[in-house]
Order: C-alpha cells, then structure tokens, then sequence
C-alpha cells in the first residue's frame, strides 16, 4: 500500500454506497471491532504511549506466494491495509467515547501506529506517523533504532 494512500474508513452517511454495499464504518462498527480485537488479545488496561498494529505481507517476485497470491497466510493481501484501519478507528475520539461506555478505557496519550513487516526484506514501514504527539514521535523514534536492531538480526 502506498504509504500516502487515503482510505475511505469512515462512513459518512447510510445512503454512502458503492456497488449497493455500505461504504466505511458507523462508530458503533468501529468500536465494535477495536473492543472485539483488544480484548480478545487481553489489552484492556496498562496501555503503553504507542500501540504498534502491525500487518505483514512479501515483495520478492521470486516468493511463490506474493507471484500467485501476494502472501498465503493472509487471505491473500498483506496485513497493510487492516493494521492502518484499526490503528484510525482506536484513535478516533468518537470511537474512544464509545468504549469508555463500555467499560474500555483508552488513554489520551496512547496512540495506535500501523506498520506492514516486508518478510521477505525484513523491512517495517509505518502509515501515519505525521498524526502522533511530539511526545510519542520522539518515542517512535527511539523504537525505529529497536525495530532496525531486531529485524537485522532476524534476518
């Protein structure tokens, strides 16, 4: 995906349809979705600044799987374009309302970052990093340096 791709997430009216299918998301939708993911992962409280969400999917023509299907394990697509719709529902402000209504508290200061791990280079790229805090680039920052160290020596 295209790092400065725009995505159609949220879904601006009922009437908003393409091909007679809803386009986006309602904000009970999203909630519904960012509730269901965390606390199935057990992610409930004790949020760190920086959620990392990230998808994984292959760019070498010579992986049997991205030539025929882009990644077998992913129903077929890389991961890129679920972590970056998660990671804007978990940040919506509507969306956080919406949990703290369901007993599903969300720190202001904790903020949801995509990223696709490339497994055949074992290279991370990050969606929307122009959207964190000072506070949380200056971490993510600090975790690009970490990220680097251990896909280097995943590799």
């Amino acid at each position: 995906m295209d790092k400065l791709a725009r995505l159609s997430i949220e879904n601006e009216s009922p009437d908003h349809r393409e091909f007679n299918l809803q386009v986006g998301f309602t904000f009970e939708e999203m909630a519904d979705r960012v509730e269901g993911l965390l606390r199935s992962v057990g992610l409930t409280k004790g949020f760190a600044p920086i959620v990392y969400m990230i998808g994984h999917g292959a760019s070498s023509v010579n992986n049997p799987f991205y030539a025929t299907m882009d990644c077998g394990a992913c129903s077929c697509r890389p991961g890129s374009v679920n972590a970056r719709v998660f990671c804007h529902m978990a940040n919506h402000k509507k969306v956080r309302e919406i949990l703290k209504g369901r007993d599903l508290y969300l720190p202001e200061t904790t903020q949801f970052l995509g990223g696709l791990h490339d497994t055949t280079t074992d290279e991370i790229m990050f969606y929307d990093e122009e959207y964190l805090s000072d506070t949380n680039n200056l971490l993510h920052q600090e975790h690009l340096l970490i990220f680097e160290k251990a896909l280097d020596a995943n590799a």
